[in-house]
């Protein structure tokens, strides 16, 4: 057994709550006793108060058990006044939020009703542009909060829009303000007792992130070789159009030009043979490759017309007038080659 009293702090007896000591006895195998005491309610608003309990004079009937107190041999009790309307804060003054690549998403801001709860209280929400531009970035927001009586929660709804953020935040502000029914804002949030802000902040989904850091990194380029390889390109169209004639002059220059002017398409028509910056050389191998072939089927294309060429092999003959002219009759035998167009002409090769 042990004995309990209640001892006045700020509260008092007889108007926050009713004094009370006595004992507490506990049997055997017995580990816990509920206390009661009774608080008094008022209609008057009112800072929370508090009183204590303690414990003494623990005892025991058994001659093989000592009873002693432990630590915690005071309870501090707080009187939460309920007559107050209460003051409004957000839950957290700042909120990070990913953004959902697949779609929409909507978030919830939670408002809090703090120190009191009685009676309905309203105020009103909106959102305001940062980085972050309501219709690009997210729904613009706008309503009337309400607090029935005893109602210490409520929500705001936003929805933030995909925008494929990576490296980069929008940001945009919640506002609460205008309250009604005696109902105040927390003087040490941001906006102090005239409103309260909560900043939003979106931002990209850190996996995400790291999964297109990773490709990235499969498929890094060197920049630097990309833009002299454009360059490059860049040049040889300036060379194919444009001619340089260095120290020329009079007829010289004439003469440079007129082949110039000549040789200017097949030159532009190369000068689509992209540089060997790119793939390691192979994109221009390839292409001079196609245009090397192009170049010879257009050249050495099928003749036009009824005339054909053909050789052939004729056996030796000494009848052969050609042969005769220009051999004895005893003289070694040649071979003929017959070469037809329009005609046929024999010709003997000693």
């Amino acid at each position: 057994m042990l004995r309990y009293k209640t001892k006045e702090i700020t509260a008092k007896n007889g108007k926050d709550f009713i004094a009370d000591e006595g004992i507490l006895e506990f049997a055997e195998d017995e580990d816990q006793k509920i206390l009661c005491i009774k608080i008094l309610d008022d209609d008057e608003h009112e800072p929370d108060t508090y009183f204590d309990v303690e414990l003494s004079e623990p005892k025991t009937t058994s001659s093989n058990a000592v009873a002693v107190l432990g630590k915690s041999k005071t309870a501090h009790v707080r009187i939460v006044d309920d007559d107050a309307v209460g003051v409004l804060a957000f839950r957290f003054p700042e909120m990070k939020v990913p953004e959902d690549f697949s779609g929409e998403k909507e978030i919830s801001i939670m408002v809090l009703r703090q120190a009191g709860a009685k009676g309905l209280i309203t105020c009103q929400y909106r959102t305001e542009d940062g980085t972050g531009i309501s219709g690009i970035d997210y729904e613009e927001a706008t309503g009337t909060l309400e607090f029935p009586d005893q109602e210490t929660e409520a929500e705001v709804k936003i929805t933030i829009k995909p925008k494929g953020r990576f490296d980069s935040t929008s940001i945009f502000r919640l506002y609460i303000e205008e309250p009604t029914g005696g109902a105040t804002f927390a003087a040490h949030t941001d906006g102090g007792e005239e409103c309260c802000i909560c900043t939003i902040i979106v931002g990209t989904d850190q996996d995400t992130k790291r999964r297109a850091d990773k490709l990235m990194q499969a498929f890094k380029v060197n920049w630097d070789v990309q833009i002299m390889a454009r360059d490059n390109w860049k040049d040889q169209f300036i060379d194919a159009v444009f001619l340089d004639t260095g120290e020329a002059t009079g007829c010289a220059v004439a003469v440079a030009w007129f082949f110039h002017l000549v040789t200017m398409p097949w030159k532009v028509i190369f000068a689509l043979i992209p540089p060997v910056d790119y793939c390691g050389g192979w994109v221009c191998f390839v292409c001079s490759l196609s245009m090397i072939g192009g170049v010879t089927a257009l050249i050495g294309g099928k003749p036009s017309g009824d005339a054909k060429t053909r050789a052939t092999f004729a056996k030796p003959s000494r009848n052969m007038e050609t042969a005769r002219a220009g051999l004895e009759d005893d003289g070694p035998l040649g071979v003929v080659c017959q070469l037809e167009a329009n005609s046929t002409k024999q010709v003997l090769l000693r």
